[in-house]
């Protein structure tokens, strides 16, 4: 069966909008096993492990996939900034993937909200 974007529109709106997290998911899992590398799949499926189940190791996982394939996407890249400061207190890493997301995309909104919340909430940590 071949891959289809609506199917990935569905489960995006059911995972964000309808809050249907476990049909999402399986949906998620079903387009990755067609298409293993969709990244904006990857970035969902990562971001509804992350928030819905706290399964930050498994996002981190999506998401390095995801920039696998894309080494630039600033979805994969502020979101497993996010995650990597969140989950393992790695701000430095953190930093590093914030600013790559906006070399890649400089007005990307999700990268700036991220970004500016991440500097407010942890300047003293990367003061050192």
């Amino acid at each position: 069966p071949a891959f289809h974007p609506a199917t990935a529109d569905l489960a995006c709106l059911l995972h964000r909008a309808m809050f249907e997290y476990d049909e999402a998911e399986s949906m998620y899992e079903d387009l990755l096993s067609r298409v293993p590398g969709h990244v904006q799949t990857l970035c969902n499926c990562a971001w509804l492990h992350y928030h819905r189940h706290h399964r930050g190791r498994k996002a981190e996982g999506y998401l390095e996939t995801a920039l696998q394939v894309d080494p630039t996407n600033p979805d994969a890249l502020h979101m497993l900034a996010r995650v990597v400061s969140e989950e393992s207190r790695r701000f430095d890493m953190a930093e590093a993937l914030y600013r790559r997301a906006l070399e890649s995309d400089s007005r990307h909104v999700d990268t700036l909200w991220s970004y500016g919340s991440f500097l407010m909430d942890y300047r003293e940590d990367l003061k050192g």
